[in-house]
């Protein structure tokens, strides 16, 4: 059964001005709806099989450094329009209609073609069945879900399969997740929809809890919501114990803040963040991670993903990894800012990376490129650390953590005070031979090629061939 709201002005082809319900039976669109949930939806054995993908790529794609794009409004085709259109009035008969949607499980997809506004104290009920929310409204606009501050805009609990498209969710607010909350095996996609200005105590737009949880995003703009917490984490989506969150088509993560994890915040025994052909850029975290925080987790970028001029007050201006894995290729971080690891900071964590630029980025003291701590880990492929700058260690800054340089990186104009690229403090450091050329290239170190890179009490630089 299809269920089409009209809350506010006319669908296209109708005389009456008054709201009302259209309920038609169309088989043939439920049959085919029913196969595009299914298609969508996302499994736990799913989820890991895509952790475990270790695709590798050549090419790297040049980073798109646009300024930061305005509020998108309209539908999406992978770019945001100049301004955003008027919002209509709110109408109160539009709530009761989508409610009662959302409870009757003979519905299987709701088509808006106009905004509505949920009143506060009126909160909409919980789904749990498969339900596709199509926006229709006029001259290609975006129909906007209005949460007033004061209410979140939708649930998905137990045995709840959500297909959003073509919907804004604006000025929600909630204890978790202000726009859309996920559990206990809730699963979503969103297709071309925007989360804008939501506020919660974590997960300022999205909130994930419960085994089997998980979200896709898919040419998705989540802008200028905020976690408001002294502790919390999260400022668009907060991805908890074993949940999965996946970034892909052009989606965008940008003007958010919290804590930790400005843009996005994974936390928790198998927590799981994959994004491909994605943007983060201009988020904040007050202390770690201003794009994504990562604790306990599993962390994979993919083909095309930048990080642009996010901040974090501490550590990982671009990401920020504690007792966790990252797989990162062919990305580049560019322009981050932290007081440590001024792109990526990471303590008791591994990671591997391979096709990656990581440059211009500031460390306002040690790793402008990279910083690692605490016995962590990470290996690096056909990678360039290069115009990076901090007060020590400007590349790469290794505190009794091991790296591993293969298949020819290079460290190129870092600039430090101390005139250093490479440092290690009880470090050790395999580096690739290659036909005798080391795949680790130290270049134009401030002016200072004698100064290179240092070594320091308990640590070695150690020449082997690569495999």
């Amino acid at each position: 059964m299809t269920l089409f709201l009209e809350v506010a002005g006319k669908r296209p082809g109708s005389v009456s001005t008054s709201p009302r319900v259209k309920v038609a039976v169309c088989r043939p669109l439920v049959r085919l709806l029913s196969r595009l949930l299914k298609n969508v939806t996302i499994t736990r054995n799913q989820v890991k099989a895509l952790f475990d993908e270790t695709m590798v790529k050549e090419a790297q794609t040049p980073a798109d450094r646009k300024d930061v794009p305005s509020s998108p409004d309209r539908k999406l085709t992978r770019e945001a329009p100049a301004a955003a259109p008027p919002i209509s009035e709110s109408i109160q008969h539009g709530t009761a209609q989508l409610g009662e949607a959302l409870a009757t499980d003979s519905i299987e997809t709701v088509v808006l073609y106009s905004n509505v506004s949920i009143e506060s104290g009126s909160p909409l009920p919980v789904l749990e069945r498969p339900l596709a929310i199509l926006g229709q409204c006029d001259d290609g606009n975006l129909c906007e879900l209005n949460g007033n501050y004061g209410e979140r805009h939708l649930s998905v609990g137990p045995g709840g399969e959500l297909l959003l498209r073509d919907v804004a969710l604006r000025r929600g607010n909630a204890t978790q997740g202000g726009a859309l909350y996920l559990f206990e095996g809730g699963l979503a996609t969103l297709e071309d929809c925007v989360l804008e200005d939501n506020s919660a105590l974590e997960g300022g737009a999205v909130y994930l809890s419960g085994s089997g949880t998980a979200i896709t995003l898919s040419a998705c703009f989540l802008l200028d919501n905020a976690a408001l917490s002294s502790s919390g984490g999260g400022g668009a989506v907060y991805s908890g114990f074993d949940s999965a969150t996946i970034l892909s088509a052009g989606t965008q993560v940008y003007g958010n803040r919290a804590v930790y994890g400005g843009g996005l915040y994974v936390h928790g025994e198998g927590s799981y963040l994959q994004a491909s052909s994605s943007k983060i850029h201009d988020n904040y975290a007050y202390q770690d991670g201003g794009g994504v925080c990562g604790e306990d987790a599993r962390m994979e970028l993919l083909e095309g993903c930048t990080f642009t001029r996010n901040t974090a007050v501490l550590s990982g201006g671009a990401v920020f990894l504690h007792s966790s894995k990252g797989v990162y290729q062919n990305s580049t971080f560019v322009q981050n800012t932290a007081h440590s690891g001024g792109a990526i900071c990471g303590k008791s964590m591994h990671i591997n990376v391979t096709n990656c630029e990581i440059s211009e980025n500031r460390g306002r003291e040690n790793g402008g490129g990279i910083f690692l701590s605490e016995n962590s880990s990470f290996v690096m492929a056909r990678s360039i650390v290069s115009l990076n700058t901090a007060e020590d260690g400007a590349g790469i800054y290794l505190d009794r953590s091991w790296a591993d340089f293969q298949l020819y990186s290079v460290l190129d104009s870092n600039a430090a005070a101390d005139k250093v690229q490479l440092v290690a403090v009880g470090s050790p450091i395999a580096v690739g031979l290659n036909e005798g050329i080391l795949d680790l290239q130290l270049k134009s170190c401030s002016g200072s090629p004698t100064a290179e890179r240092v070594a320091g009490e308990g640590s070695r630089v150690q020449a082997r061939p690569s495999s």
